[in-house]
């Protein structure tokens, strides 16, 4: 087995939050999509232009926000699932590429 059973434990930690994370980038997206999608029906190009400028900006400051408290918290979060150290130092450390990783799904906004 690679691994074994503490490095399975800190990756499910990972992938629980990271479900949690990626859900509200991913609504915005889709609520952006509308929003753009009913201006160029209407015609109405600026309102679409502006409303991917409003996302763009939204979501590059939530990226940067959303991020750093992952990178800070990231010990604090793994002891929301686990009192175990060692499988909160490998989620801790996990949870360093996701939260380089998660900036690419906010800013797909």
């Amino acid at each position: 087995m690679i691994g074994g059973e503490n490095h399975l434990a800190a990756q499910t930690i990972v992938v629980a939050f990271g479900d949690f994370f990626v859900m509200v980038p991913y609504g915005l997206s889709l609520g952006v999509v509308t929003l753009v999608g009913g201006h160029l029906g209407q015609n109405n190009w600026k309102e679409a232009k502006f409303t991917c400028f409003v996302a763009s900006m939204f979501s590059a400051v939530m990226a940067a926000m959303v991020c750093s408290t992952i990178a800070l918290g990231s010990r604090h979060l793994a002891f929301f699932y686990t009192d175990n150290e060692e499988i909160a130092g490998l989620a801790t450390v996990s949870f360093t590429a996701f939260g380089c990783a998660f900036v690419f799904d906010w800013i797909q906004c």
